[in-house]
């Protein structure tokens, strides 16, 4: 997964594919390394909706299996580990 990370001063902008549920912003805003974070969606591919895992158990609109979902369910670990190594270098 390609997640691009730019740090300007205390701004910190995650370009990340695919479209994701509202848990992963909370997360990577309240676990950022800077003040204020912005995340930027269907940065560097379209690769669909990614869901939590807790998300794709309940099933509904966007985690229910289909051809825009993303039904690996180890997608959204990969993505907030390509984030948290991002971090880790800024």
């Amino acid at each position: 997964v390609q997640v691009t990370s730019v740090r300007v001063g205390d701004l910190l902008i995650h370009f990340m594919p695919g479209e994701y549920f509202g848990y992963f912003s909370l997360y990577l805003k309240e676990h950022s390394v800077c003040e204020h974070t912005v995340i930027c969606e269907l940065s560097n591919k379209k690769i669909g909706y990614i869901a939590t895992k807790e998300a794709r158990k309940m099933g509904g609109y966007d985690a229910s299996p289909s051809s825009y979902i993303i039904m690996d369910e180890n997608a959204a670990d990969q993505v907030l580990d390509a984030v948290k190594e991002n971090m880790k270098k800024l």
